[in-house]
């Protein structure tokens, strides 16, 4: 099978597939951060996105706070708590937030979210998150911080075997 991973000599490539519902994925990835700001070598970050639930069927629409409490088994107060995380996450990387929470309740980027699904399943990602490193190296869920410089440092050994040193 040829790789759906665009590669690059100069620095790591990290994908990774998560789901906005999802707090683990919150959690790997501040982890992931910090990771990166440990390593000596430049990374790219990519997100993926991931559907954990399904079973909503095209058409049918439920508040967040409802699927949190229906599907993912949070209280209400849990799930009240994580809608307002969504949007101070994304008011820290610089998004608008009621921009960014009127994306998540529209369709707009529905087909790139079906083409990130379908290269999950495509590569056997289960659940989230899920980080491929150089579209060679899987890390799966939350890890601690040594998990994902062991995973960096060994990818980046790649690069240097590559290149002669």
């Amino acid at each position: 099978m040829n790789s759906p991973f665009e590669t690059h000599a100069d620095r790591v490539v990290v994908d990774v597939w998560s789901d906005v519902m999802c707090p683990w994925c919150y959690v790997g990835a501040t982890v992931l951060d910090r990771a990166i700001k440990d390593f000596d070598h430049p990374v790219e970050v990519r997100q993926h996105s991931f559907l954990l639930v399904t079973d909503l069927s095209e058409g049918r629409t439920m508040p967040v706070t409802e699927v949190l409490t229906e599907f993912e088994g949070f209280s209400l107060e849990q799930a009240a708590a994580m809608n307002r995380q969504i949007g101070a996450r994304a008011a820290e990387v610089g998004l608008n937030r009621d921009a960014a929470l009127a994306v998540l309740r529209s369709y707009a980027h529905a087909e790139d979210v079906d083409a990130d699904v379908a290269l999950a399943q495509q590569i056997g990602a289960r659940g989230v998150p899920f980080f491929v490193l150089d579209g060679r190296y899987a890390v799966q869920r939350a890890q601690p911080a040594e998990a994902f410089r062991h995973a960096l440092a060994t990818a980046w050994a790649d690069h240097e075997g590559a290149a002669g040193g």
